[in-house]
């Protein structure tokens, strides 16, 4: 199971969901002008990478609250 590679990690708001198109690689902070969320660029990736892949997991793995959390997604990892 994988994350589209064209996933927009770094342009998505984490917060709000609004696509900021014009973010470029040397910009370090994500600024959304659309909620106000501000964070740095690769934690609001990362957050949007966790978030798609609950979404992905949630559609394989049934579970009996209906929706998989970051701390039951722990429990998966093999290591």
């Amino acid at each position: 199971m994988e994350i589209d590679r064209f996933f927009p990690s770094s342009k998505n708001c984490n917060n709000c969901g609004n696509k900021k198109s014009d973010l470029k690689l040397s910009d370090r902070t994500y600024k959304c002008v659309s909620c106000g969320y501000e964070n740095d660029r690769d934690v609001n990736a990362a957050l949007n990478i966790l978030d798609e892949g609950l979404k992905i997991l949630n559609n394989i793995i049934p579970t009996r609250s209906g929706e998989l959390t970051p701390l039951e997604s722990k429990s998966l990892d093999p290591r």
